[in-house]
Parts: C-alpha cells; structure tokens; sequence
C-alpha cells in the first residue's frame, strides 16, 4: 500500500494548476480559472520575520464565490542560535467576496499541508525535517483591480516552533 506524501500531494496539485490554468479568459471572470502569483512577509512566535512566494490558481463560481488551490513556500531565522525554518505549504480556500471579483473586499478559510524543515548554519552545522501536518487557515483581502490585491492571512502551523502564521501578501492574477 502506498503512503501520500506531501511530495505527491504538491506533485498533483501541481499538475491540477496547470491543467487548469489553460482556458484563461481576460473578459469575465466567472466561470474561468485565473492564475496568480504571490508576495509574501510572513511571522510567528519563536520566528524572526520571514518571507515567501507563491501561486495559486482561483476558479469563480459565481459573482460571490470562488476555490482557490495554492502552493508556497516561506523561509525564516529561529530566535535560535543559526536555526533557520523553511515552509511549504499545499493548501486550498473557499472564497467569499463582499462586491465582484474585480473590485472590493473578500474573506476566505482553507485547509491542506505544512511541512516545515530546520536547518543550522554557522561553526555547527545540522538539519532536521519536519513531518507534514493537516493546517488551516483563513484571512481577509482587497481587490484593488481584477489583477492586484493584498491579504492578510493566519495559517496554523503544528511545527513546534510556532501556534501559526501571521502573513501580509501582495497578490498579482494574470
């Protein structure tokens, strides 16, 4: 019997925003699935401030609702001594906006996988990894255009270094 692996999971995941983002149409958002790009600051206790990446595709259902599959990846120092943490995460939101999607307020709440590995660099080097876990997540966000808006999001994150993720993103669709 095989095991899923959060390797296979990004695999498909993967594959699935490809496929997906084929059929792109500039016109009408509904109905289309749009591809986007990911800029991201990110913290938590016990983690200095850490940035990352990410992408995403977002299929809208209706003028209010949309699914979101996302992949990213964040790095960051430890408060330890020259410990760092990087953070992959294959996650996938629900979408609610207030207005349109081109323009106004939305809200969302996801769930998927974190795996996070440690790293020592210095005079002691070492690494450790870490075991994909079950996280959640959920924020708020504002379209400025069909193409940019910003998020603020907290992930859980069952790592041990941290309770979760506090993150602010600038968010770019094609």
């Amino acid at each position: 019997m095989k095991h899923i692996t959060t390797g296979r999971i990004a695999k498909g995941l993967v594959f699935v925003l490809a496929a997906a983002a084929l059929p792109l149409k500039a016109d009408d958002l509904v109905g289309q699935f749009v591809f986007g790009a990911k800029a991201t600051l990110a913290s938590g206790s016990g983690l200095d401030l850490g940035y990352g990446a990410g992408v995403f595709g977002e299929y809208a259902f209706d003028a209010k609702w949309a699914i979101r599959p996302r992949l990213e990846y964040y790095t960051f120092d430890l408060d330890l001594d020259g410990w760092s943490m990087n953070t992959f995460a294959a996650m996938c939101d629900v979408v609610y906006r207030f207005d349109s999607h081109s323009v106004g307020p939305y809200v969302f709440a996801g769930l998927g996988f974190l795996n996070s590995s440690f790293s020592r660099s210095g005079s002691i080097t070492g690494s450790m990894d870490g075991k994909g876990t079950l996280s959640g997540s959920g924020g708020f966000g504002y379209n400025f255009t069909r193409n940019i808006a910003v998020e603020g999001m907290f992930t859980t994150n069952d790592a041990g270094t941290t309770s979760g993720l506090y993150q602010a993103s600038f968010i770019y669709r094609f």
